[in-house]
């Protein structure tokens, strides 16, 4: 990674907008730019192009994540949630645990999100039975009760994580993408 000085002078001096950007190459600026500088704007257009390649190979193939809440409104706002992400995708919602294995079997998610004290059939008993069916699917954890008894069967039942309903959207957003990936949050 750059040192971050050159970054913030760079960009307060104006030079590398749009080699940030990533709209031009950075050796098209000119020969006045100084050394270091134009060497921070070059890592800058490369970090872009790697992440533009990422965005686009990760838009291909969005990860696809079931909604599992008894609540609609819950339900209404992560869906809302998801649209606001290209690489993550809407693959179902279910009322319960009964309801979200089924919605495994049809929609075959990459991520389940799960609430824990639902009717029917709870999140818990839900995660175990999914996770056994479908050992690909990962399971995060999503409830509004902090308890260290909650946390401990989510986790026994094979939730790859456990957040409060109290998250940051980035941070529930990189959470999916964890899970994709296999890594837990906590």
């Amino acid at each position: 990674m750059m040192p971050e000085n050159h970054l913030i002078r760079a960009m307060r001096l104006g030079y590398f907008t749009a080699a940030i950007m990533g709209r031009y190459h950075p050796t098209h600026l000119g020969r006045n730019v100084p050394g270091k500088l134009r060497s921070a704007a070059f890592r800058c257009y490369q970090y872009n192009e790697i992440d533009r390649y990422s965005k686009d190979k990760v838009m291909a193939n969005p990860i696809r994540v079931l909604i599992v809440d008894d609540h609609n409104v819950v339900r209404g706002g992560l869906k809302a949630f998801l649209l606001s992400f290209d690489d993550l995708e809407l693959a179902g919602e279910a009322k319960n645990g009964n309801e979200a294995l089924r919605k495994c079997a049809e929609a075959r998610p990459d991520v389940v999100l799960m609430d824990l004290v639902m009717p029917e059939m709870d999140g818990p008993t839900a995660t175990r039975a999914i996770r056994n069916a479908y050992p690909t699917i990962q399971v995060i954890a999503l409830t509004s009760f902090p308890e260290e008894e909650l946390v401990e069967q989510a986790l026994q039942a094979g939730a790859i994580s456990y957040l409060l309903k109290t998250v940051e959207p980035d941070e529930l957003a990189d959470a999916i993408r964890a899970a994709f990936r296999g890594k837990t949050t906590l």
